[in-house]
């Protein structure tokens, strides 16, 4: 009984190191439509402020500014006691699910901004506020 225990744990643990992006909404208006994923085990708790990684895969190519890509990742910042939220760092890949090769990196936080009702800052603000254990 003890093997076969052991042997769930082990399994339940590769599964969760495993699952790292989870999709939490789709965008069609993003150029063919886009999943935004979250990946949860590198949120990181600072008082009433966590950071978190999200990933946006396009089912097409996006070009700004001349550079094109099919996956942006950002690590964003969430204050859950202010509602506000800030991108502190962001890549764009080549591939989908942020593989391929990086074709732009901005490591320069962004102001902060209000999350504002109806907008995808709001909504990961949502998410990121929701996972805060209680005070």
């Amino acid at each position: 009984m003890k093997k076969i225990l052991l042997a769930l744990v082990l399994v339940s643990q590769s599964a969760i190191a495993k699952a790292e992006w989870v999709a939490v909404g789709r965008i069609d208006a993003l150029g063919g439509g886009a999943v935004l994923y979250v990946d949860f085990f590198r949120t990181r708790i600072n008082g009433h402020t966590f950071k978190m990684w999200s990933l946006m895969d396009f089912k097409n190519e996006q070009e700004i500014e001349g550079i094109k890509f099919m996956s942006s990742k950002f690590q964003k910042e969430f204050d859950c006691n202010k509602k506000r939220w800030r991108i502190l760092s962001s890549s764009m890949f080549s591939k989908n699910m942020g593989n391929g090769e990086p074709v732009q990196s901005d490591n320069d936080p962004d102001e902060w901004k209000p999350a504002e009702a109806e907008s995808l800052g709001k909504a990961e603000w949502g998410i990121a506020c929701r996972k805060r254990p209680a005070d």
